[in-house]
């Protein structure tokens, strides 16, 4: 077999190779819903993706935002219990609650269950 012999052959084989549009027409009848793929694709990128984009940026504006009644518990914030307690007389127990609740020393404690 010369040299001259294999090179023809070798170029019958690259005759036959796949081309592009012979995968195309290969998927297609393989997967009806290939001519959908396109769709699929631009619906998740320009619906999906910027809804996502929009309700992490909510996310994140509503996070920065303080609270809209910080430290605000109705009849139940310090200075409520600190009257209560010092109505029982039990002005030791108030200091203990301040310095608890807040971390002040025990003068700074004392200070606010006098105010209170």
């Amino acid at each position: 077999m010369g040299r001259q012999q294999t090179r023809d052959q070798n170029k019958g084989l690259c005759a036959d190779r796949a081309t592009p549009d012979h995968y195309d027409q290969r998927v297609a009848e393989m997967n009806p819903f290939a001519a959908f793929i396109p769709l699929i694709f631009a619906f998740v990128l320009f619906i999906c993706v910027p809804a996502f984009v929009i309700y992490v940026g909510v996310k994140v504006l509503s996070a920065l935002k303080p609270f809209s009644n910080a430290g605000s518990f109705g009849p139940f914030d310090l200075a409520t219990k600190v009257r209560g307690l010092k109505a029982q007389r039990r002005y030791e127990q108030a200091v203990l609650l301040v310095r608890g609740e807040t971390g002040l020393v025990e003068e700074e404690a004392r200070s606010f269950v006098d105010r209170a």
